[in-house]
């Protein structure tokens, strides 16, 4: 199994090309990045709880070397229905509303087609397997200790960044009284926006420190199973498979 797995990072790495790669973000392989500005880095390994919360793992980033290419984005992505709280980390404001609570911008939603300028693609050029082998330990340690057991654990394998972005959210007859305000006040504290039209709403990123967008996941599998010397639970992991982008959203 692990040889398998070896074989497909190898096989994606040779292919690489310092030319500008044309993706399409429209491919289930790439995921929008609902935590940017924080686990979003090749190699780093975090978790998604039965909420769809991201959880960090203490020292879970494997050391490896990777490759960057300018990437070309041909066509709007695909609608993504993504809460305000994640449209105001892309967008870099802070404070929107300091009387707002927080699970407002948590439970409420929005759709949203991500356009990429000048993206840059990022990827593996090294030894997974063996990196993950050395984390390994670490890694099944944490999982009880962090309350991990029903998580879902990934590795990021790719990531498409870019300082400039453009996010177009669709209006809908739907929004509230309060909706409407809290996009109103995202449009004011982005300086950079382009303002709203009849039918949606406009907001750039724009800014010299590059966030990213999408990325590549690739699974990674646990076991609980009972230690021999003293009966207790424990787990241990494996590298699993990359994963499609509906599976890495899906809430429990």
């Amino acid at each position: 199994m692990c040889t398998i797995h070896f074989f497909f990072i190898v096989a994606s790495v040779s292919i690489f090309s310092c030319s500008t790669k044309i993706i399409k973000p429209l491919d289930k392989e790439w995921t929008l990045n609902e935590a940017p500005n924080a686990l979003d880095v090749v190699g780093v390994i975090f978790a998604i709880d039965s909420d769809g919360k991201y959880k960090s793992i203490p020292g879970g980033i494997l050391d490896l070397k990777t490759l960057t290419s300018p990437v070309a984005i041909p066509e709007r992505t695909k609608t993504k229905n993504v809460s305000l709280n994640v449209l105001a980390n892309f967008l870099a404001i802070k404070n929107i509303d300091s009387t707002a609570s927080v699970s407002f911008y948590d439970s409420n939603r929005v759709n949203a087609s991500f356009e990429v300028n000048n993206g840059q693609l990022t990827r593996i050029n090294d030894d997974i397997l063996g990196a993950f082998n050395k984390k390994k330990g670490l890694i099944e340690s944490n999982i009880a200790v962090l309350g991990l057991e029903q998580s879902r654990l990934y590795i990021i394998l790719e990531t498409v960044q870019s300082s400039n972005v453009n996010i177009i959210l669709n209006k809908s007859n739907k929004w509230g009284a309060e909706m409407n305000a809290k996009v109103k006040e995202m449009i004011k504290a982005n300086t950079r926006g382009k303002g709203s039209t009849t039918n949606n709403v406009s907001l750039v990123y724009n800014s010299g420190a590059p966030v990213t967008v999408f990325y590549k996941l690739n699974a990674i599998n646990v076991f609980k199973i009972k230690d021999k010397s003293d009966g207790k639970d424990k787990y241990e992991i494996e590298l699993g498979q990359p994963v499609h982008a509906d599976v890495v959203t899906k809430r429990r």
